[in-house]
C-alpha cells in the first residue's frame, strides 16, 4: 500500500466481524491508486499490534475510497 495514507479516517466498532471483538476501521484513500478501507483486529498480547482482517478496495482510479467512513448498527443487534 505505497503512499496509502492509512488512518486518514478512522472509526471503531464492537462485533463488526466477530461477536465481542473490537474492530478498528481505517481509511486509506491513496491505497492501490483508488483507495481502500481496512478492518483491523487486535494482534498478539506480546507485540501489542493490530492485524489486518479485511480489506475493501475502491473501484475507480483516484476515487479516494476510504476518505470518509462511519460505523453503524443496521440491524439493531447491539
Amino acid at each position: 500500500m505505497l503512499n496509502s495514507v492509512l488512518g486518514f479516517s478512522m472509526a471503531v466498532g464492537k462485533a463488526l466481524t466477530n461477536k465481542g471483538q473490537l474492530t478498528v476501521v481505517a481509511g486509506a484513500p491513496r491505497a492501490y491508486f483508488s483507495g481502500a478501507v481496512i478492518l483491523l483486529k487486535k494482534g498478539s498480547k506480546e507485540r501489542k499490534d493490530m492485524r489486518e482482517e479485511f480489506s475493501l478496495e475502491g473501484e475507480g482510479l483516484a476515487s479516494s475510497f476510504g476518505y470518509d467512513l462511519t460505523v453503524l448498527d443496521l440491524n439493531g443487534d447491539g
